[in-house]
């Protein structure tokens, strides 16, 4: 299977990425909505959900290469660190934008007091990634 030169992609990620906050900051009416920035548990979320995110990539992408191990994703199996970030990145992004979505513009009380759920999950998600990448840290195979 081909594959892409790390210029391109990084070339992809910075296409996908740049126009998200200008399409995350307007709502249907074109007017912007008000944003958390006083919520600072909205941000701790969010920067637990990217650190931990990277850790997993290390962590896995560390053991990989020791050959301890490997990338239980079908779909990233062999893929490149700036592909991987990517999609992390990306998924990181729509978890954060649901959880959002679900702390503003829930209808219902009870869904809205859940909107901590969506990063929390990524979180024990990339954090089981990176235990399973860092149990296998220092033993090569023989």
């Amino acid at each position: 299977m081909p594959t892409m030169s790390t210029k391109v992609q990084l070339l992809v990620c910075a296409a996908l990425l740049f126009p998200l906050p200008a399409l995350l900051a307007q709502d249907q009416q074109g007017a912007r909505p008000d944003l958390p920035r006083g919520n600072k548990a909205v941000w701790a979320l969010t920067v637990a959900t990217a650190a931990t995110g990277a850790l997993d990539i290390e962590a896995t992408q560390h053991c990989v290469a020791l050959g301890t191990c490997h990338e239980a994703n079908t779909l990233l199996a062999g893929q490149d660190r700036p592909v991987l970030y990517l999609v992390k990145g990306l998924s990181n992004v729509s978890t954060t934008c649901f959880g959002y979505w679900l702390h503003k513009y829930a209808r219902n009380p009870a869904v809205r007091k859940l909107w901590w759920l969506p990063q929390g999950l990524a979180i024990g998600a990339n954090l089981y990634g990176a235990s399973t990448g860092i149990r296998y840290w220092g033993r090569a195979r023989r």
